[in-house]
């Protein structure tokens, strides 16, 4: 009775560990390509992100250096940098395009906003002194590189 439990332990072991060795090389893979930049950016001129490296030890937690991030509605523009970031993240909404994020932890934010100006409308700031923003990150470098 011993022998069959202790082969149905060492075979979910193996399995297990062999699902973390295929999602660890797949994840990563997706993460320093340009295949993760493409599936991301699809509306650049809505938002935009790129980052220099990217991994994940297992589903749900992502950590990445060097990223950014750009984006615009009707009325404001925003743009941020990040140096590192981890966090956690719920993986269903991401099938309908939500980001849910959890225990976040930054270093290096910088983050800038400013409201965009409807045709015809003026602003009491020069554009000068506002903060600015990127229309688009150029990709140079890094995981996006390729895309």
């Amino acid at each position: 009775m011993r022998r069959p439990i202790r082969t149905a332990l060492t075979l979910i072991v193996v399995l297990v560990a062999g699902l973390e060795g295929a999602y660890l090389v797949a994840t990563n893979v997706f993460l320093n390509t340009d295949l993760a930049y493409r599936s991301i950016n699809r509306k650049p001129e809505k938002f935009q992100i790129r980052w220099r490296t990217a991994w994940s030890l297992y589903p749900g937690m992502v950590v990445m250096r060097g990223a950014e991030m750009r984006g615009q509605s009707r009325r404001v523009a925003w743009y941020a940098r990040v140096e590192s970031v981890t966090t956690g993240f719920a993986i269903r909404p991401l099938f309908h395009r939500i980001v849910r994020l959890s225990g976040t932890r930054a270093e290096g934010i910088l983050y800038r906003q400013r409201r965009k100006l409807l045709p015809g409308e003026t602003s009491r700031t020069p554009p000068s002194d506002l903060p600015a923003i990127p229309e688009r990150l150029e990709v140079s470098g890094g995981a996006a590189a390729t895309a």
